[in-house]
């Protein structure tokens, strides 16, 4: 029984590993490919990879005869998204926000020290931030992952260890001490800036959203710009972005 479990445990490994190497290959991999770069045998990587076609997960060209992600993913999680309440209630909010500043406004959650961008509203320019509901991003240079940071319960510890925070621009805060203090600012003045620290040209205002336990469980920002979002609109910007957090944390249940 236990030889059968450690099995099935492996199984599940090996098929996680096969997603995970797929989602990183555009064009898609063959079985052979595969099996090279999770380590089994060829035998084995094409069952494997029959077996999640059956299920829709994977899908194979036929053409190349390259396998790629299925729509069954997309399928599940977009129902992951929709299992997450704040984003439905949230999602009014950041077009309220998008109206009022005329940017992006976008929602994220902590995710394995991640910010995981898991709704986004886009504004009208043709100049507009390039994130995607979906992907994750560092939290030490971006304005949703300071918040997430500050505001989580283990937020410092995560920066605090000896990881390195990696250098995006110029501004970009890679010293541990440092961002220390910079989270402290942030829970003291309720939101938190990035001016170009991940992208140079690229300003982004977040705030936190509670649930009805007074607990952090998302950040919400607007990003822009500098052009756009100029010092003269940035107390403007920073105010609306705070108060609609307020908002969908009250629509949440939050008392604070």
């Amino acid at each position: 029984m236990a030889d059968e479990s450690k099995y099935q445990l492996r199984l599940i490994d090996r098929t996680v590993a096969t997603l995970h190497c797929l989602a990183s290959e555009r064009s898609g991999l063959g079985s052979t490919e595969l099996a090279a770069v999770v380590g089994i045998s060829k035998g084995t990587a094409h069952r494997l990879l029959c077996s999640l076609a059956d299920h829709r997960l994977v899908q194979q060209d036929p053409l190349t005869k390259r396998y790629r992600l299925g729509l069954g993913l997309f399928e599940l999680g977009n129902q992951v998204l929709v299992h997450l309440q704040p984003v439905e209630v949230a999602k009014p909010f950041l077009e309220r926000l998008v109206e009022e500043t005329g940017e992006t406004a976008n929602m994220a959650v902590m995710d394995d020290g991640m910010a995981l961008y898991v709704a986004k509203v886009e504004c009208s320019f043709s100049i507009r931030i390039g994130s995607m509901v979906g992907i994750r991003q560092p939290c030490h240079c971006t304005g949703l992952g300071k918040v997430l940071l500050a505001y989580h319960a283990d937020g410092t510890a995560l920066v605090v260890r000896e990881q390195e925070l990696p250098r995006k621009t110029r501004r970009t805060i890679t010293d541990a001490g440092r961002l220390r203090q910079e989270l402290a600012v942030v829970t003291e003045r309720g939101y938190a800036l990035d001016d170009e620290e991940f992208e140079d040209g690229l300003r982004c205002i977040a705030a936190p959203v509670t649930d009805h336990t007074g607990a952090m469980i998302a950040a919400v920002s607007v990003s822009g710009p500098t052009a756009r979002i100029t010092d003269d609109v940035l107390d403007e910007y920073t105010g609306r972005v705070v108060s609609v957090a307020r908002d969908i944390s009250s629509a949440l249940g939050s008392l604070t």
